[in-house]
C-alpha cells in the first residue's frame, strides 16, 4: 500500500515539474517578445491574413519555364489531373442533357484536346498530356466515323497518320527545347497506336502479309530504340506486339484447340521469361 502511494506521489511530482518548466519557458518567451521591437514582433507573430498569404504563395503554381519545373506541392499534379477528368465528365453530361452542339462530339474533343495541351505545358503535367493525346485521337476517330465507306481501312490509315504526327510533334518540341522531357510520353502513346493499327491489318485477311512486314519493321525499330536508349517499355512493345502478329499468321490455318493451347502455353511462358530477364538486365545497368 505504502509503495503504491509513493509511486503515485513521485508521478505527481514529475508532472508538476514538467508543468513548471513549461511555464518558465513560456514566461521567458513572453519577456523576449515584450522586449523586441514592433518589427520583430510582427515577423515572429504575423497576423492571420499575412500567414494565409504566405501559405498561398508556397502552394501556388511555379512560373512557366520551357524546361522541367517541379510541382508546387505533392498533390498538385493529381488535383489538376482530377480536374481535367471532371471537366470531361461535365462536358459529356451537358451535351447529353442540353444538346448544345447537336451531338458533334468531335468539336468537344478538339476543344478539350486544346485545353489539355495548354494545361500540360503551363503546369508541366504528364498525366494531362496523356489526356490531351487521347482526346486528339478521339477527335481523329469521330471525324473519320462520318465517312461513308471503307471505314476499317480509313481508321487504320488515319491511326498510322495520327501516330506519325504525334512522333513528329514530340520530336520537334524536343529539338526546340520546349518541355523536352515530354518526348517519352509522345513516343509511348504513338507507339501503342501505331502497333494497334498494324495489328488490325495483320488480323485482316486482305494484304495481311504486307501488314506483317510493316509490323515487323515497326517492332525492329522499337527494339533498336529501346536497347539503344535503355528504355525497357519499347523492348516490351516490340516483343509483345510482334509475338501477337506472328502468332496470328502461324495459327490462322490451325483448327486444333489442343495445338493452339499448347502453343500459347509454351511460347507465352518463353516470352514472359525473356522479358523478365531483359528487365532485370536493364535494372542492373541503371
Amino acid at each position: 500500500m505504502f509503495r503504491g502511494r509513493g509511486a503515485a506521489h513521485h508521478a505527481r511530482a514529475r508532472y508538476g515539474a514538467r508543468q513548471r518548466d513549461r511555464g518558465a519557458r513560456g514566461a521567458a518567451a513572453a519577456r523576449r517578445l515584450a522586449q523586441a521591437s514592433p518589427g520583430d514582433r510582427a515577423r515572429r507573430n504575423p497576423p492571420p491574413t499575412v500567414r494565409a498569404r504566405h501559405a498561398a504563395h508556397r502552394h501556388r503554381a511555379t512560373a512557366w519555364s520551357p524546361g522541367e519545373t517541379p510541382a508546387p506541392s505533392l498533390i498538385f499534379d493529381y488535383v489538376l489531373y482530377l480536374g481535367c477528368l471532371v471537366w470531361s465528365l461535365e462536358l459529356a453530361y451537358i451535351e447529353n442533357r442540353f444538346q448544345l452542339l447537336s451531338g458533334k462530339w468531335d468539336l468537344y474533343l478538339l476543344v478539350t484536346a486544346c485545353l489539355f495541351f495548354f494545361l500540360t505545358y503551363r503546369f508541366d503535367n504528364r498525366f494531362v498530356l496523356s489526356l490531351a493525346l487521347s482526346s486528339l485521337a478521339g477527335w481523329f476517330g469521330l471525324s473519320i466515323s462520318r465517312w461513308p465507306s471503307h471505314q476499317d481501312a480509313a481508321y487504320r490509315q488515319y491511326a498510322i497518320i495520327y501516330s506519325l504526327l504525334v512522333i513528329v510533334a514530340g520530336t520537334t518540341l524536343q529539338q526546340r527545347g520546349l518541355k523536352p522531357h515530354f518526348f517519352g510520353t509522345y513516343l509511348n502513346v504513338a507507339a501503342n497506336v501505331l502497333f494497334w493499327a498494324l495489328l488490325s491489318g495483320v488480323f485482316n485477311r486482305k494484304d495481311q502479309f504486307v501488314w506483317l512486314i510493316f509490323l515487323l519493321a515497326a517492332c525492329g525499330t522499337s527494339l533498336a530504340w529501346g536497347i539503344t536508349r535503355r528504355q525497357f517499355a519499347f523492348v516490351a512493345y516490340a516483343t509483345v506486339y510482334g509475338y501477337v502478329g506472328l502468332s496470328e499468321i502461324l495459327l490462322r490455318e490451325v483448327n486444333s484447340d489442343t495445338t493452339i493451347l499448347s502453343y500459347f502455353v509454351f511460347t507465352g511462358i518463353a516470352v514472359l521469361v525473356m522479358l523478365v530477364l531483359i528487365a532485370r538486365q536493364f535494372g542492373r545497368e541503371n
